[in-house]
């Protein structure tokens, strides 16, 4: 349950505001992130990946750029 407690720890650290869109951007980068990793290694789908590195990537960028998501998802509409 590390990533659980990882998570925890970011809404504590960012606000809980901000965990939304860090989990948005822990999943799509993990999602990115994992099928490199897939077609890199000539690995099974099958085998555990870790997502810790992903929330805490997610959590920098949220620490840098807090305004970074809601500027990209509202650019696009106006």
């Amino acid at each position: 349950m590390g990533d659980a407690k990882l998570l925890a720890g970011l809404g504590a650290w960012l606000g809980w505001a901000t965990l939304p869109s860090t989990l948005f951007i822990a999943s799509v980068s993990g999602l990115i992130g994992g099928l490199i990793w897939l077609k890199w290694n000539n690995q099974h789908h099958r085998q555990a990946f870790p997502f810790g590195p992903f929330l805490a990537i997610a959590g920098i960028i949220q620490l840098l750029c807090p305004q970074l998501l809601p500027t990209l998802l509202l650019s696009n509409l106006t």
